[in-house]
């Protein structure tokens, strides 16, 4: 399996620091000219059309476009390095699941999700409370699982693609907070997610607090 490991980083949100050697490639996506990324190739990008906050979420959300020549892709935050690239290919290449994600540390319901976020400040309520009331218009339950998205596996095929296609969809008519949408979408399409390692519990990457909070 080919697999191509994948961030983005938009208007100084982040800075990738480097990448170690691998059995993968590993390409960071940018609207910064300048930028250098030891171990990994730079990709300039700028999506004027977009808010700032959802220009890295248009690059995460749809790997089968920005990632096409792999067979499997792995989101990875730009604040997140990779501290054990062994340990990390093991855990990727034991998955059963066309998409896997870590479990959320703190909550398993969406409708939980969406009132943090808008008590947070990190997204407004009314776009919070539209997306929840959308949800229960379609009767997707409570307590129905919550994924976190900073580490996020996909492998490229016709599944997942539609996969993709509706989170975004769901990130860009909705919230730019794409853990609101995730689950939503896995359920909507029958897809089942794998659980990748939390963050906090996982020996192969490691994370940095973002330059700017958004």
């Amino acid at each position: 399996m080919k697999l191509g490991i994948y961030t983005a980083t938009f208007g100084a949100y982040d800075t990738p620091k480097s990448y170690p050697a691998g059995d993968y490639d590993v390409v960071v996506y940018t609207d910064d000219r300048s930028l250098q990324v030891s171990g990994a190739t730079v990709r300039w990008a700028d999506f004027g059309w977009l808010p700032p906050v959802r220009k890295a979420r248009f690059v995460k959300a749809l790997s089968h476009i920005w990632m096409s020549a792999y067979e499997a892709t792995l989101w990875l935050d730009a604040s997140m390095t990779i501290r054990d690239p062994a340990a990390m290919m093991f855990d990727v290449y034991r998955l059963k699941e066309q998409i896997a994600a870590p479990l959320h540390r703190e909550r398993n319901c969406i409708y939980q999700e969406a009132k943090i976020c808008a008590s947070l400040g990190i997204e407004k309520p009314f776009v919070a409370d539209a997306v929840a009331r959308r949800y229960r218009e379609e009767n997707y339950p409570e307590g129905a699982g919550l994924h976190e998205t900073g580490t996020l596996f996909r492998v490229n095929c016709p599944e997942v693609h539609r996969f993709n296609r509706l989170w975004w969809a769901l990130i860009e008519n909705g919230s730019h907070r794409d853990q609101l949408s995730f689950d939503f979408a896995a359920w909507k399409l029958k897809v089942p997610i794998g659980n990748l390692p939390a963050v906090d519990q996982n020996a192969w990457i490691s994370q940095e607090k973002h330059l700017i909070p958004r």
